[in-house]
């Protein structure tokens, strides 16, 4: 007499699990981020990480336009440039975004200064130098901003005193100095700056930090 198995029903659920994995090889990755657009739009996520979905391109950010309740965008790494950037402009809710690695330039900076309830700042490795310093200072409610690796001197630095409310701000491997931190003393609200691998001294430490009682100072 044979015995009952479920090795029939097993084989079945593997083939499904193969076929769906199948299917998903077939999309893009420009389609996978438009559906991720999608899920936002449907108000399932306010948060779109594109380490998924790598490759990109600046056309594919045009499906941000329905994406008016996004919260928060990465797009780490991505072949995205300064074109992409200006599909950006609409995001109201915006208020996290991060360009580590991508092609954005000075040039491209100028959407961001529209995204009103943009908060915190990524452009770690990115293009940007001193010009865009000034775009940046632009930016009204801005607490967070990150520059770490990008090409920034003290005259670059000297224009983010603007930043009011700027609360924490990444230098690390910049080529800021003691000079460009006097500026900076203006930034009351200051709680963390990183000036890790830079030509900061440990007097220009120092001063900052009588400047601007509490603030941690990393170099």
């Amino acid at each position: 007499m044979l015995r009952r198995t479920n090795a029939a029903p097993r084989r079945l659920a593997v083939l499904a699990a193969v076929c769906a994995t199948l299917a998903g090889c077939g999309q893009s990755d420009g389609d996978k981020f438009r559906a991720a657009v999608e899920k936002v739009r449907k108000g399932e996520t306010h948060a779109i990480e594109v380490k998924a979905f790598p490759k990109i391109t600046d056309k594919d950010l045009e499906a941000l336009q329905n994406a008016g309740d996004l919260e928060s965008l990465s797009l780490d790494d991505a072949p995205i440039t300064d074109e992409g950037l200006k599909h950006l402009a609409g995001l109201s809710k915006l208020s996290w975004l991060s360009l580590t690695g991508t092609r954005v330039t000075d040039a491209g900076l100028p959407p961001l200064t529209e995204l009103n309830s943009l908060e915190f700042l990524r452009l770690d490795r990115t293009r940007v130098k001193d010009p865009g310093m000034q775009t940046i200072a632009a930016i009204p409610r801005l607490k967070e901003l990150s520059l770490w690796k990008c090409v920034v001197t003290d005259q670059g630095v000297a224009s983010l005193a603007k930043l009011n409310n700027l609360e924490r701000l990444s230098l690390a491997e910049t080529l800021v100095t003691d000079a460009g931190l006097k500026p900076l003393q203006a930034l009351t609200n200051l709680k963390y700056l990183s000036v890790w691998n830079t030509k900061v001294s440990d007097a220009g430490v120092n001063e900052i930090k009588q400047a601007i009682k509490g603030v941690e100072v990393v170099r």
